[in-house]
Protein backbone atom coordinates (compact mmCIF):
# COMPACT_ATOMS: atom_id res chain seq x y z
CA UNK A 1 0.00 0.00 0.00
CA UNK A 2 1.28 3.60 -1.35
CA UNK A 3 2.44 5.16 2.53
CA UNK A 4 0.31 8.20 2.42
CA UNK A 5 -2.95 5.96 2.04
CA UNK A 6 -1.57 4.03 4.92
CA UNK A 7 -1.88 6.88 6.95
CA UNK A 8 -5.34 7.87 5.53
CA UNK A 9 -6.65 4.49 6.28
CA UNK A 10 -5.86 5.12 10.02
CA UNK A 11 -7.13 9.06 10.06
CA UNK A 12 -10.22 7.65 8.06
CA UNK A 13 -11.18 4.26 9.28
CA UNK A 14 -14.92 5.16 6.66
CA UNK A 15 -12.54 6.36 4.05
CA UNK A 16 -14.37 6.28 0.66
CA UNK A 17 -12.74 7.17 -2.90
CA UNK A 18 -14.71 8.06 -5.25
CA UNK A 19 -12.78 7.85 -8.66
CA UNK A 20 -14.24 10.79 -10.78
CA UNK A 21 -11.79 10.63 -14.27
CA UNK A 22 -9.39 8.48 -15.59
CA UNK A 23 -7.66 9.23 -18.70
CA UNK A 24 -4.91 7.30 -20.55
CA UNK A 25 -2.37 7.98 -23.15
CA UNK A 26 0.60 5.44 -23.99
CA UNK A 27 1.96 4.67 -20.86
CA UNK A 28 0.32 7.52 -18.98
CA UNK A 29 -2.43 7.20 -16.64
CA UNK A 30 -4.08 10.45 -15.08
CA UNK A 31 -6.82 9.85 -11.84
CA UNK A 32 -9.06 12.82 -9.90
CA UNK A 33 -10.94 11.22 -7.55
CA UNK A 34 -12.65 12.77 -4.36
CA UNK A 35 -11.67 11.65 -0.68
CA UNK A 36 -14.33 11.70 2.13
CA UNK A 37 -14.80 10.29 5.35
CA UNK A 38 -14.60 11.29 9.28
CA UNK A 39 -11.66 12.17 11.06
CA UNK A 40 -10.85 9.85 13.76
CA UNK A 41 -7.45 9.84 13.53
CA UNK A 42 -3.95 12.07 13.34
CA UNK A 43 -4.36 13.19 9.79
CA UNK A 44 -0.67 15.47 9.03
CA UNK A 45 -0.13 16.45 11.97
CA UNK A 46 -3.75 17.57 12.62
CA UNK A 47 -5.49 16.04 15.76
CA UNK A 48 -8.38 13.82 15.08
CA UNK A 49 -11.52 15.84 15.29
CA UNK A 50 -14.36 13.34 14.59
CA UNK A 51 -15.60 15.57 12.07
CA UNK A 52 -16.35 15.01 8.12
CA UNK A 53 -13.72 15.64 5.81
CA UNK A 54 -13.56 16.18 1.76
CA UNK A 55 -10.55 16.70 -0.63
CA UNK A 56 -9.89 15.78 -3.89
CA UNK A 57 -6.55 13.63 -5.68
CA UNK A 58 -5.08 13.94 -8.69
CA UNK A 59 -2.35 11.11 -9.51
CA UNK A 60 -0.73 10.83 -12.87
CA UNK A 61 1.52 7.77 -12.92
CA UNK A 62 3.35 5.79 -15.28
CA UNK A 63 2.06 1.89 -16.53
CA UNK A 64 5.21 -0.27 -17.27
CA UNK A 65 5.71 -0.74 -20.85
Amino acid sequence: MIPVFADLAIALPDMRIELLDMLTQDNRVGVRAEVSGTQSGPLMSIAATKKPIRFAIHLLPRTAR
